[in-house]
C-alpha cells in the first residue's frame, strides 16, 4: 500500500506529527510512505530515514507566481497541475491531509487516490473529512472550543491508527553527533535553553529569561548552560549571551543544524524553551522539558507531547491570541506575568526535586501563572494537569469530555453494547494517574453534579434539535429557545457554530427549501451533540457504579 501524508505547515508541525508518520509506516511491511512538505524543510528526511520518500512542495514559487505582475496569469495553475500530475504518477492508495487548511484541502482533492483522510475539497467545492476525527478538528478546534484534544491525538486517531505508545523515533546521524561534540567541549552536566521562537508574541522577555537562569545557576553552579539557535539567529543569540554575561552567567552558544540540536538534546539534562520546533525535537529524547507557553501558543493543542514534562502559562485573559494578529495589549502582559523566580525554581526542582515541591511553587505563584504537568492517560489521550489545584469537577468533566468524543467518533453509540465499562475503568485509572494523591477519595458530589448538568444539557440540546427539525417540516421557530441555550451550544458545538446558528435563526426568512442545506447541517450537528451527551451520561453513571462496587 502506497500512502501520501501531506504536511504543508511549519517545521514544528512536521516534527510534532512524527509519531503519526511512524504509526503509518508501522501499519504493515507493505506500506510505502511518502511525505509532502514545504521545500525548505526537506532536511527533516535525515531525522526520519524510515520514511520512504520526502517530496518538496515549492509553495514560495507558487506564491510568487500569484503576486508578481510580470508572471503569466496562468503560471501558478500550470505549476500546480504539474505538481499534481507528478504526484498522480506515484499512484497512491491513500492520501492523508495533516495540514487542515483550505489550500491543502484543494490540493488533496486534486490528487487521485481511493482513500482520503483529512480535509478534502473537490472541484465542485464539496468538502469531506474522511472520518469523524477530522470533522471534530474542523468543528471543535477550528471552531474555537475552549477545551479540545491535542492535535497529535486528533491526527493519530484521524489517520486510522490504533492507540499504543507513540514514537517520535528521530534518528541521530554521525554528522549530528560530531557537531554536538564539537560544541560541548567536554562540559558536562549541562542544560539547554531556546529563548527564540518563530513568533515574537511567543518569546518570553530576555530580561526574565536571564533572571530565571540566574536563580538556576545559583542553585546549580556545576551545570553548564547552552543556548540553542539556528544559523540565522546568531546575532540575537549573541545579544542574549551578552545579557547573561552582564549578570554573571556563563552561557555557551550552540548555533547548529537540527541534527546538531538533536545531538545536544540527547545528552542535555533539561531544556527550557518557548513553543518551538526544538521543543518537539526534544520530545523524541530523554531530555526533561519545561515550556513557557505564551502569546499565540496554545498548550492544549500543541503542548509538549511527552509525559512528565512541564508547561508554564500566563494568567493573562487575552492568551492565547491569534497567530495572525498583533498583540492587543500596550505591553506583553502574558510574558510579563510569567514570574522569572518561579521558572528558575521550577527548573531546579525538575532536576533535583519532585512533584510535591513543584506543586508548592505552582500554588505560590498561581495569581499570575499556571504550571501544568503532562501525561498520556489510560484512556488514550495527552492530558495536562494544573499543579496549582487538586482534583475537582472540572478535571472530571475534562477526562469524560475526551472519552465521550472518542466513543462518538468511533461509533460506540451505534452498537447494541458499547465499550462503556472498559472505558470507565480506563477513565478511573487516568484520574488516579494524574492525581495520585486523591486515591479513591473523589467526592461523590463531583459525579452527581456533573450528572445533573449533563442531564439538563441533554434536555436543552434535544429542545434546540427539535426546533431546527421543525423548520425542515416548515413549522414556526421559537428563536428564544436558541438564545437561552447559546452558552450550551458554545460548549457542546463550538463558539463559531453557535454564533452561526444564532444568526441564522434570528434572520430566518421562513423558506425551508432555500435553506435546506443549512438546516440539515445544523440539525445533524445537534444530533451529534445530543448523541455525545448521552455517551457522557452513560460514562458518568458507569463510573459511579464502578466506584460504588469498589472497582
Amino acid at each position: 500500500m502506497k500512502v501520501l501524508a501531506v504536511s504543508l505547515l511549519r517545521l514544528g508541525d512536521i516534527l510534532m506529527l512524527a509519531p503519526v508518520l511512524r504509526g503509518l509506516k508501522d501499519q504493515g511491511k507493505d506500506v510505502e510512505l511518502h511525505v509532502l512538505v514545504n521545500k525548505q524543510f526537506l532536511f527533516v528526511k535525515d531525522l526520519m530515514p524510515w520514511v520512504d520518500k520526502f517530496l518538496g512542495f515549492d509553495r514560495q514559487e507558487l506564491q510568487r507566481g500569484l503576486g508578481e505582475p510580470d508572471r503569466q496569469i496562468f503560471e501558478p495553475l500550470d505549476r500546480l497541475n504539474s505538481i499534481v500530475s507528478f504526484l498522480d504518477r506515484e499512484k497512491y492508495d491513500k492520501v492523508i491531509n495533516l495540514t487542515h487548511n483550505r489550500f491543502s484541502g484543494f490540493l488533496c482533492g486534486m490528487i487521485k487516490a481511493n482513500d482520503k483522510l483529512g480535509l478534502t475539497i473537490n472541484q465542485l467545492k464539496s468538502v469531506s473529512f474522511g472520518n469523524r476525527w477530522y470533522s471534530y478538528m474542523n468543528e471543535q478546534v477550528a471552531g474555537g472550543a475552549s477545551f479540545t484534544a491535542h492535535m497529535m491525538d486528533i491526527h493519530y486517531y484521524g489517520s486510522g491508527l490504533p492507540y499504543r505508545e507513540h514514537r517520535f523515533d528521530f534518528k541521530l546521524n554521525t554528522e549530528g553527533e560530531e557537531e554536538a561534540q564539537a560544541l560541548l567541549k567536554n562540559l558536562d552536566p549541562f542544560i539547554c535553553v531556546q529563548p527564540l521562537t518563530s513568533d515574537e508574541k511567543k518569546n518570553w522577555e530576555i530580561e526574565q529569561f536571564v533572571d530565571a537562569l540566574k536563580i538556576f545557576n545559583f542553585l546549580n553552579p556545576n551545570f553548564s548552560i547552552y543556548c540553542l539557535g539556528a544559523p540565522n539567529e546568531g546575532e540575537k543569540i549573541a545579544e542574549f549571551i551578552t545579557a547573561c554575561k552582564a549578570e554573571g552567567i556563563q552561557v555557551y552558544p550552540a548555533i547548529c543544524s537540527l541534527q546538531g540540536a538533536l545531538g545536544l538534546l540527547t545528552q542535555s539534562r533539561l531544556l527550557l524553551t518557548g513553543d518551538t520546533s526544538i521543543k518537539h525535537l526534544a520530545s523524541g529524547t530523554d531530555c526533561k522539558i519545561i515550556e513557557v507557553s505564551i502569546g499565540s501558543s496554545d498548550y492544549q493543542k500543541t503542548g509538549i507531547y511527552k509525559p512528565n514534562s512541564y508547561i508554564i502559562t500566563s494568567q493573562a485573559s487575552c492568551a492565547p491570541c491569534s497567530h495572525s494578529s498583533k498583540c492587543s495589549q500596550p505591553s506583553h502582559i502574558c510574558g510579563e506575568n510569567v514570574d522569572a523566580e518561579a521558572v528558575g525554581l521550577i527548573m531546579n526542582q525538575v532536576l533535583n526535586g519532585g512533584d510535591k515541591e513543584i506543586r508548592i511553587i505552582a500554588r505560590e505563584y498561581n495569581d499570575k501563572l499556571r504550571v501544568y504537568k503532562t501525561f498520556f492517560n489510560h484512556s488514550g489521550f495527552w492530558y495536562a494537569r494544573d499543579l496549582s489545584k487538586g482534583f475537582d469537577s472540572t478535571n472530571l468533566e475534562q477526562v469524560v469530555n475526551l472519552s465521550s468524543w472518542k466513543l462518538l467518533n468511533q461509533g460506540e453509540h451505534l452498537k447494541l453494547i458499547g465499550e462503556y465499562g472498559s472505558e470507565c475503568v480506563k477513565l478511573n485509572a487516568a484520574i488516579q494517574q494524574a492525581f495520585p494523591e486523591v486515591q479513591n477519595k473523589i467526592k461523590q458530589s463531583f459525579f452527581s453534579d456533573l450528572e445533573l448538568r449533563v442531564v439538563k444539557g441533554g434536555e436543552n440540546l434535544k429542545l434546540v434539535k427539535e426546533c431546527l427539525q421543525n423548520l425542515l417540516k416548515k413549522k414556526t421557530l421559537n428563536s428564544n429557545d436558541i438564545q437561552r441555550n447559546y452558552k450550551l451550544l458554545c460548549e457542546e458545538l463550538s463558539p463559531k457554530l453557535a454564533d452561526e446558528i444564532l444568526f441564522f435563526t434570528k434572520n430566518y426568512d421562513g423558506n425551508a427549501v432555500q435553506n435546506f442545506n443549512q438546516l440539515r447541517k445544523y440539525s445533524e450537528a445537534m444530533q451529534s451533540a445530543f448523541n455525545r451527551n448521552q455517551i457522557q451520561l452513560k460514562l458518568i453513571r458507569t463510573m459511579m457504579n464502578q466506584r460504588m462496587a469498589g472497582l
